[in-house]
């Protein structure tokens, strides 16, 4: 019987969807996947979409970050309507 690989781990799911989109672009989401792919070391940056709205509550996405400090290029900023969206790549 073939294993699964949908179990193994951050790194697994990576890689599974690198070959699955072969030239194209991967992306993940949620705080607690962001960290462990940040925690692995298999993204290469990070996209954050900033809007006018306080929440308050929730996962805060960069807490318990093992490699702190993660050294970030400067952002490039798009400004939309209600949103500004700052893109880092990760300074390897």
């Amino acid at each position: 019987m073939r294993r699964s690989r949908l179990s193994e781990g951050v790194e697994s799911a990576v890689e599974q969807a690198r070959e699955a989109a072969g030239d194209g672009l991967v992306g993940v989401a949620g705080a607690s996947i962001v960290r462990q792919g940040l925690n692995a070391g298999v993204l290469d940056a990070v996209r954050i979409n900033l809007a006018p709205v306080l929440l308050g509550d929730g996962i805060r996405f960069f807490d318990g970050l093992e490699n702190a400090p993660i050294p970030l290029k400067p952002p490039r900023v798009v400004e939309g309507e209600q949103v500004t969206h700052l893109y880092f790549e990760v300074a390897a």
